[in-house]
């Protein structure tokens, strides 16, 4: 499901919202005056599928148009990641965004120095040996099936690996319920990466 498939569902559900304004007006005009009571009441449940419809488009709205917009960010995406904006040691941050439906993926890439990359991966993740982190297959395949043209990330003895999983919505998690983190540090370049798939 592309993004074709979010405009045109954020349209439909548009569509709805004035279908049902539009029933709103019938109403009102076709009642009679004389009969109050049935015009009232026929308000009702116009007036709460009306507000139905508007909780749809604004959340259709939110989902669909403005959080991937702001997504084109590297800072929002940043701060997604790791739950805190970057500071003053982070810079020439890269970013891949996508969430849509039931699942969530975000990747990053950036520049730092050591114990900040240890200070921002430890506060929710998991460090691993490199024994450990080349037998997690997602990161073998990903390593190089992930079409980015800047993602350089690789198994490598001399790195610090970080990796979490998670089966169910937990405390320190974004809500999925297979949730999936890494991050690795190139200490020769001075370079940082973090990876997130969520999916329910």
């Amino acid at each position: 499901m592309g993004p074709l498939f979010a405009i045109i569902l954020f349209f439909i559900a548009a569509f709805s919202v004035l279908g049902f304004l539009a029933v709103f007006v019938a109403i009102a005009y076709s009642v009679n005056d004389r009969q109050d009571w049935l015009k009232y009441a026929a308000r009702i449940p116009v007036v709460v599928m009306l507000l139905i419809g508007l909780g749809i488009v604004s959340m259709a709205f939110y989902d669909l148009i403005y959080d991937p917009i702001a997504s084109l960010n590297p800072r929002r995406v940043f701060k997604k990641a790791f739950d805190q904006a970057p500071g003053s040691q982070v810079s020439e941050i890269q970013s891949s965004y996508y969430r849509f439906g039931d699942s969530c993926d975000f990747t990053l890439r950036f520049k730092t120095n050591e114990a900040e990359f240890r200070r921002l991966a430890s506060a929710r993740i998991e460090p691993r040996s490199f024994e450990q982190i080349k037998n997690v297959d997602q990161i073998q395949y990903e390593t190089h099936s992930l079409d980015l043209s800047w993602w350089d990330f690789k198994l490598d003895k001399k790195w610090i690996y970080f990796h979490e999983r998670r089966s169910s919505a937990v405390e320190g998690g974004k809500g999925y319920t297979e949730e999936t983190e890494y991050c690795a540090y190139d200490p020769f370049k001075g370079v940082g990466y973090y990876r997130y798939i969520g999916v329910d």
